[in-house]
């Protein structure tokens, strides 16, 4: 019979050798692909898992991260306290004298004398005229002053108010003598309170009057006031009058921006 022989189990061998060449060929792809897949997962399997490890890595710090600002704002908050808090101390320093202190202001018409006890006057004496004994006018009546206060105190709508500004010892700005024209300052602080008081001088018979009082920041009304009478009161005194001597009603005048005014005094005094 004749041979039969399937065409793709031929080789090309010059022995022929049936299946060997395709086994060959066969082992030679399954190991290729082995080669193929082990080095797939050498050449890119670490790095996937080393993108992962960085990603979480990167996960963990982030929330650390955004942890530290909040964490490094809580000191900041007391160390601004701490900063402020010396201003608002130095705000608060009081400003009072050690004791009780004179300062005369003096031109060719008038002699002042203040105290800084309350910042008013004890003494204001007009060199021109002359009282029932002959002596140079004090129109600071000691009687009446001691007993309703002296002349350019401080009255506020607050009794008790009133008394402290009258009875602290302020900070003059100068002591001793002082020759006019010129200005004289006191101050007082205490406790929430500020006050400033100045007076300016010129070379005639006016004096101008600056008071200012605060409360924790806040201004207070406070007004400049003559309690007493004025001037030489002996002639109103039974038994010391002189003879025939004509009584002379007082009246305050002055002069606000050009504004020429005048009060009669009452029982209380004057009350700017």
């Amino acid at each position: 019979m004749p041979e039969i022989r399937n065409p793709n189990l031929q080789t090309q061998g010059p022995a022929g050798g049936g299946g060997g060449g395709d086994m060959r060929s066969t082992m030679g792809f399954a190991l290729l692909m082995l080669v193929v897949l082990f080095g797939y997962q050498y050449f890119f399997k670490p790095k996937q898992a080393e993108t992962t490890a960085t990603t979480q890595t990167q996960a963990q710090q982030a929330p650390q991260s955004a942890s530290q600002p909040t964490a490094s704002s809580q000191p900041a908050q007391p160390q601004l306290a701490a900063d402020t808090a010396p201003q608002a101390s130095a705000n608060a320093v009081a400003v009072t004298a050690a004791s009780e202190t004179q300062t005369t202001v003096e031109n060719e018409r008038i002699r002042i004398v203040f105290t800084n006890r309350g910042a008013q006057v004890i003494h204001w004496i007009l060199k021109d005229f002359k009282d029932t004994s002959g002596q140079p006018l004090d129109l600071v009546q000691p009687q009446s002053a001691a007993r309703f206060g002296f002349p350019l105190s401080v009255f506020t709508y607050e009794p008790a108010l009133t008394t402290q500004l009258n009875q602290a010892l302020y900070q003059p700005s100068a002591t001793g003598f002082l020759l006019a024209p010129n200005s004289l300052t006191f101050h007082y602080a205490a406790n929430g309170l500020d006050v400033l008081k100045t007076f300016r001088f010129d070379t005639g018979y006016v004096v101008s009057v600056e008071a200012q009082v605060k409360r924790n920041g806040a201004p207070v009304r406070a007004l400049v006031a003559w309690p007493a009478g004025l001037g030489d009161m002996e002639e109103f005194v039974p038994g010391k009058s002189r003879s025939g001597a004509v009584r002379t009603p007082s009246q305050f005048a002055w002069s606000i921006d050009g504004k020429q005014d005048s009060l009669t005094p009452t029982a209380s005094g004057f009350l700017f």
